[in-house]
């Protein structure tokens, strides 16, 4: 038997679903988030999922159908196979299989939103790194401390990290995510000289 939020996450983007319900794309494919008073595209696509990166709303397509439309997400499937002529079938019970399959999704889903948050957390500290190595660039070298000098040596890899953070693939993200201590460390390193003004 075939799971069907499964099914339906896999045959319907959230862009699809943004789309549909009214949400309009710019070139870059970003969107006005509706989840908050946004000015500029901050709700991006990527994966099957949206992610807003002024209010940190984020899911899959059901998620996004059911806070578009005000549904629970048993109502927002059962709209996605209505308006997408996905054929589920929606009115039998699940089996244990599919119970199990589900549950084992929500793990990944709750794991999928700690390592979300962690990376926008990291990419704050990366971003304030890459600051400090500019700012330490326009001393003279005599001048600098030694977090300055961690900033600067430490400026090119603190932006490939960001970018990768941003941009990069899955296994990328994760090999970071696997060597933050090490990373962080140096971050620290770098900021040495902020942290002790901001305390």
């Amino acid at each position: 038997m075939i799971d069907v939020f499964r099914e339906a996450r896999e045959r319907v983007t959230a862009r699809d679903a943004a789309q549909r319900y009214g949400l309009q794309l710019d070139r870059a494919g970003r969107a006005l988030c509706p989840f908050h008073n946004d000015h500029h595209p901050s709700m991006s696509f990527k994966h099957g999922r949206f992610r807003c990166w002024a209010c940190g709303a984020n899911g899959d397509s059901i998620d996004l159908t059911a806070r578009l439309l005000s549904l629970t997400p048993v109502e927002a499937l059962g709209r996605l196979n209505a308006d997408f002529g996905l054929n589920l079938a929606l009115d039998r019970e699940p089996t244990a299989q599919e119970r199990k399959a589900a549950e084992r999704r929500r793990e990944v889903d709750e794991a999928y939103r700690e390592f979300e948050t962690w990376r926008e957390g990291f990419l704050v500290k990366l971003n304030t790194a890459v600051r400090a190595g500019n700012e330490a660039e326009r001393k003279a070298p005599d001048e600098l401390t030694d977090a300055e000098v961690a900033a600067l040596q430490w400026r090119e890899a603190f932006e490939h990290w960001a970018d990768e953070l941003s941009h990069g693939s899955a296994e990328a993200q994760a090999q970071i995510y696997r060597e933050r201590g090490q990373i962080a460390r140096w971050i620290d390193r770098a900021l040495n000289r902020r942290l002790k003004q901001a305390s």
